[in-house]
């Protein structure tokens, strides 16, 4: 994965389920200006 790319709620549950972490642990929300 790479910068901006999109991706799947259900891929961000297997690496948390795999990491034992929550979702706030490896995803980071940033707003754009549009």
């Amino acid at each position: 994965m790479n910068k901006g790319q999109h991706i799947s709620m259900d891929s961000l549950i297997r690496i948390c389920d795999a990491l034992d972490c929550n979702l706030n642990d490896v995803v980071e929300l940033v707003k754009t200006e549009e």
